[in-house]
């Protein structure tokens, strides 16, 4: 059953904004100081936890993606996340897996014709064929997040305007936060695909609290308009489901998958899972 309640509820939604927005700020701000670079490498990612990693990766040099192409250090560089997002970025390196990081080229327009679930799914699998010519002996990861309102489906704003409105639509109702995964591993042809559902209630929050919310700039990227792990948790009332899918990466369907595939997960997800150590995990009851 969904229930969850933010702790110290007497407080203001700006109090909120200021305390929690520190978290995905810190992680956006890893990856904003290189946007003009295409590629971002991870740093072994043994013992992560916390917001963000302790350092800037550095973007890989021409060799390392050479050596990646011929599998000369497969061991080493042959898992791809399809993604320009922190929040992918810090829960896949929860699996304690090396991993590039690489934003994939494409447009992400959604269409009318596909239902929420086709939707997810064909634009995780775009972004991670996207990188198959780069890096044909990786294993590639792509991920994509939409929200589920009244058989329309809702994905990010376009500007504050957009994001006011959106946020106006889902307060004090319940949404479903859709987001499939799937992993190419184009060398052996095999391919993996899931969609992963939560439901996530909103509080019935003011005009107020939402204005106070959008000018922080916190809802421009983000599906739905809002970061449930972020500053936007003082919008919620609670969730249903698997809190890291709704943030943007469903691990345990990710470790299944890569599993499959031969690639040996040292994560131990049920603890991880059990103990919800990571950003504000807790403060949704389990």
């Amino acid at each position: 059953m969904w229930s969850g309640s933010w702790p110290g509820s007497s407080r203001s939604l700006s109090d909120i904004v200021s305390s929690t927005a520190a978290n995905d700020t810190q992680a956006s701000a890893l990856f904003s100081a290189h946007e003009k670079s295409s590629t971002y490498s991870s740093e072994y990612a043994s013992g992560f936890s916390g917001p963000a990693a302790s350092h800037l990766p550095a973007p890989p040099s021409p060799r390392d993606e050479q050596q990646c192409r011929t599998g000369s250090q497969r061991s080493a560089l042959t898992l791809i996340l399809a993604s320009a997002s922190p929040r992918r970025y810090q829960i896949l390196s929860l699996l304690h897996l090396p991993f590039l990081m690489v934003p994939p080229d494409i447009s992400e327009v959604m269409s009318e014709s596909r239902s929420p679930d086709q939707e997810v799914l064909h634009l995780a699998r775009r972004k991670a064929a996207s990188l198959a010519p780069r890096f044909p002996g990786a294993v590639l990861i792509g991920s994509d997040t939409l929200i589920h309102l009244d058989g329309g489906k809702i994905g990010k704003p376009k500007d504050r305007d957009d994001a006011r409105e959106i946020l106006r639509r889902l307060r004090g109702r319940t949404h479903e936060v859709i987001t499939g995964v799937v992993i190419l591993n184009e060398a052996d042809r095999h391919s993996f695909g899931r969609v992963e559902k939560v439901r996530v209630t909103m509080r019935a929050s003011t005009d107020t609290e939402i204005e106070t919310y959008v000018a922080t700039g916190d809802p421009l990227d983000k599906a739905g308009a809002y970061s449930l792990q972020g500053a936007g948790r003082g919008l919620l009332a609670g969730l249903d489901g698997d809190y890291l899918a709704a943030v943007g990466l469903p691990l345990r369907a990710v470790a299944e998958g890569l599993r499959a595939m031969g690639v040996s997960v040292p994560c131990d997800l049920d603890r991880l899972y059990r103990e919800r150590d990571f950003l504000n995990w807790r403060t949704f009851e389990p």
